[in-house]
């Protein structure tokens, strides 16, 4: 199921499938590369929006899940909706999962967009989580991309992903964003060069799970928010 959210210049489309962004555009200019089905070496790809990657960005085989998790493939239950608010709850149906709850809640403000995940615990063992989002920011021309204030050269090993510890603002021809975060400090850049998108993407600890990084501890019967939020300025 998909609702649309309006505030004042913003416009936001979620979808239930996945609790997935659809797209975020401010006086139409998009903010996000709008969700489509793009061909890329042969095949069909989902591209665009931006989706949570839940319990682990990155591959996440050493936990027998798929890539980022199992959050984008499950319907969420929608529990509330405003006009400029929504808010989705997943109690999924994983084993290893089943008492693990995420609280999912989507929020349009003047010109502000924010994403805050709840994760519950209600069994009695610790899990460890390492999750991320996956935003596609769109641009139209590559040369004016910046990255805290810096141009940002599209090089090739993007395809790769590219780890910065740190970013604090994105910017394009369009528009200037202004990220902040909580818990979901490290960032993803990363883009297959098959249309006009970054992905621009705080996590909690880049790919953490495959890299053998640090993963965040929940212990039972605890919870634990991430967040992140993004001001945007139309140029």
């Amino acid at each position: 199921m998909k609702e649309i959210l309006k505030s004042n210049n913003l416009e936001l489309v979620i979808d239930s499938e996945g609790a997935y962004v659809d797209s975020l555009k401010y006086n139409g200019v998009e903010i996000l590369f709008t969700k489509s089905n793009i061909l890329e070496n042969g095949s069909m790809k989902v591209r665009g929006g931006s989706h949570l990657c839940f319990p682990h960005f990155g591959p996440s085989g050493k936990v027998n899940l798929p890539q980022h998790g199992f959050a984008r493939q499950e319907n969420w239950e929608i529990v509330n909706v405003k006009e400029n608010e929504i808010l989705l709850k997943l109690e999924n149906s994983y084993e290893d999962w089943k008492d693990i709850v995420a609280t999912l809640v989507y929020k349009i403000e003047n010109n502000i967009f924010s994403s805050n995940l709840l994760v519950e615990n209600n069994g009695s063992e610790a899990k460890y989580v390492s999750p991320g989002f996956h935003p596609y920011f769109a641009y139209e021309n590559a040369d004016e991309i910046k990255i805290n204030d810096n141009v940002f050269e599209l090089k090739e090993d993007l395809v790769n992903s590219y780890f910065m510890d740190e970013v604090k603002t994105f910017e394009t021809s369009n528009y200037k964003i202004n990220f902040e975060t909580f818990n979901l400090d490290k960032f993803i850049l990363w883009t297959s060069f098959s249309d006009k998108f970054l992905c621009v993407e705080p996590s909690f600890n880049f790919a953490a799970l495959e890299n053998g990084n640090e993963l965040y501890k929940i212990e039972g019967g605890k919870s634990m928010e991430f967040n992140y939020k993004i001001e945007i300025e139309i140029k």
